[in-house]
């Protein structure tokens, strides 16, 4: 029998009865856990799984590990997964300045002439750095 679509809480039923998919799946989940809410907290738990981009499950297994991830415990899970955003960028951009200033500094050392474009580097990697310590004052803000 084959997985029917239930619209009304937009998920995937197994056809028959006890038959889940992850224990099909060499490795999957072995365990499950039943919670049963009121009409209200689901809804609740519903929004915030689709703010963060995540199925129900997936969102409640986040939560209860939630105060497991250091230095985030004030912090929801969008905001989490904002600031590591934040952060990737931040470390991009530092990286692509210091391969600049790098670059500079071979030049300056090979012809002993300063580059052109070294204030626009170092204003970019003040920027870049000070962007850095403000978003590690709002995570250490968090705890």
């Amino acid at each position: 029998m084959g997985a029917v679509r239930d619209s009304t809480l937009g998920g995937v039923m197994a056809g028959v009865p006890g038959e889940r998919r992850q224990r099909r799946i060499p490795g999957g989940r072995r365990k499950r856990i039943v919670v049963r809410v009121d009409p209200q907290t689901w809804f609740q738990l519903k929004a915030g799984a689709v703010a963060a981009r995540r199925s129900l499950p997936a969102y409640l297994v986040e939560v209860g590990r939630r105060p497991l991830i250091s230095g985030t415990g004030g912090m929801s899970l969008a905001g989490q997964r904002a600031m590591a955003e934040q952060l990737d960028t931040v470390l991009t951009r530092l990286g692509r300045s210091g391969t600049l200033l790098n670059q500079i500094a071979a030049r300056l050392h090979a012809t002993g002439q300063l580059h052109a474009g070294l204030d626009g580097v170092l204003d970019y990697h003040r920027r870049t750095v000070a962007q850095l310590v403000g978003l590690l004052e709002r995570l250490d803000g968090s705890r």
